[in-house]
């Protein structure tokens, strides 16, 4: 038999993906012993329930092939990053901090596409209608607006923006990964990464996103682009054998292989022992797939910074609240902040503050996006 090709030879960018070095969190390693199993989920006999058996699986340990003819030579992937190309990329794209400065190299070492793209929020309405549901207010970006539809964010500066409205806003983060510590406050304590004061002409220039892209996720993306935590047991079938021993087959190009034969080649354990001729696959005990299955899936949730680009939105709080909206517990509280007439008082110069609720207004604001597009995301 010819040998076989290594599972890892077909990644797309840098080195290939190193499960010990590269996947493993700081505080969540995979451990080198698969027989230490403790804190980890025990083998499951769900492993792939929705997987269809084949005769192979169906029929007695007996008919399955546990020969083995494999050569266990890996090659090393040894694509190397354009220097010259990633240095001209940022020189033409200054960043508008340091900090976003070097995560754009990082993002650029690790093979990442940057793609930065000025986009747009408008959001018109009145107080009282945000008041009757408050989940109108929210700035959100045009679905189509970008290039890709999954991808980080890797920054997000607001370059400008208005307000007609007689009220401040603090625009707040629920769905992006932001790696900022110090949100913004206003008078009120109420918290957010923008303040938008009360009609204003112009907003100041302020970066309100900063994240960096997981190095081992992009990887893991690259060279598996078909699975995600979700579908990782789709193609793992289970084999009982006898005295109730399990045996799993799994593809060869698949990510719970890789983890396996990678820490088998750490301890210089052959690959060959595990390669099946007759059912093209490779065999492995269901702990080990069950060690491998969490441990991959755990990362893959964990780590996954990416989301969907046509969801980028932002929620609004009226920012400067009287003493008693601000402290109003109820049911009815986040209502009632919203029709707080107590800065809207100090903000018109003439009229009734409650003929104001329902006067309609409308923030705009602008901000250049910097994001790494997920593989295989290109908008179709």
């Amino acid at each position: 038999m010819a040998s076989k090709m290594s599972p890892a030879k077909d990644l797309a960018t840098g080195d290939e993906l190193d499960y010990d070095n590269q996947f493993d969190g700081e505080n969540d390693d995979i451990e080198g012993d698969f027989d230490n199993t403790e804190g980890r989920a025990a083998p499951s006999n769900n492993l792939a329930a929705g997987a269809a058996m084949n005769a192979e699986s169906q029929a007695s340990g007996s008919d399955v092939d546990y020969s083995s003819s494999a050569s266990t030579n890996r090659a090393l992937h040894a694509a190397m990053l354009e220097q010259t190309r990633l240095m001209a990329h940022l020189v033409a794209n200054s960043a508008y901090s340091a900090d976003a400065h070097q995560r754009s190299i990082k993002a650029l070492a690790a093979g990442s596409n940057i793609i930065e793209k000025e986009i747009h929020f408008f959001l018109k309405g009145s107080l009282a209608e945000f008041a009757a549901d408050p989940s109108k207010a929210r700035l959100c970006i045009e679905a189509g607006t970008l290039d890709h539809t999954r991808g980080t964010i890797l920054s997000m500066v607001v370059k400008n923006g208005s307000n007609t409205m007689p009220a401040s806003f603090m625009m707040q983060n629920d769905k992006i990964n932001n790696l900022t510590k110090m949100p913004v406050s206003s008078q009120s304590g109420v918290p957010g990464v923008l303040f938008i004061p009360a009609k204003c002409k112009s907003i100041s220039q302020k970066e309100i996103i900063s994240s960096n892209e997981s190095q081992a996720i992009r990887q893991f993306a690259e060279a598996f682009p078909n699975y995600t935590a979700d579908n990782l047991q789709s193609e793992l079938i289970r084999n009982p054998i006898k005295d109730g021993v399990v045996k799993v087959l799994a593809p060869e190009k698949h990510p719970v292989t890789e983890c396996i034969l990678t820490r088998y080649e750490a301890k210089g354990i052959k690959h060959d022992d595990f390669w099946s001729e007759l059912n093209q696959k490779y065999i492995f005990d269901e702990a080990e797939v069950s060690v491998a299955v969490n441990d991959i899936s755990k990362k893959l949730i964990s780590e996954n910074t990416a989301m969907s680009l046509d969801e980028i939105s932002f929620p609004l709080l009226r920012a400067n609240l009287s003493k008693g909206a601000k402290n109003d517990k109820s049911a009815n509280g986040i209502s009632q902040q919203w029709k707080d007439t107590m800065e809207i008082a100090a903000v018109i110069k003439a009229g009734h503050a409650e003929q104001e609720l329902n006067k309609v207004g409308y923030i705009t604001l602008e901000c250049l996006l910097s994001y790494s597009p997920s593989p295989g995301s290109e908008r179709k």
